[in-house]
């Protein structure tokens, strides 16, 4: 449930993000949708995506 309304949340957001933090939302998506991984690790590599963004970027991440 939390993924899902996680999922619904976030869409709204994609275009005031960056690529490559958008690219993150997409990949946190696919990892939830698909069950691939469980949704603490879905959301683990998530976040070491986002920080990764933010080192490239050169600022925080919105989030």
């Amino acid at each position: 449930m939390f993924a899902l309304a996680l999922v619904l949340a976030s869409g709204a957001a994609l275009p005031s993000m960056s690529e490559c933090q958008a690219d993150c939302e997409i990949q946190y998506k696919a990892c939830a949708t698909n069950r691939k991984m469980t949704e603490s690790g879905c959301r683990a590599q998530y976040e070491k995506c986002r920080r990764e963004c933010a080192k490239k970027e050169g600022s925080p991440s919105p989030t």
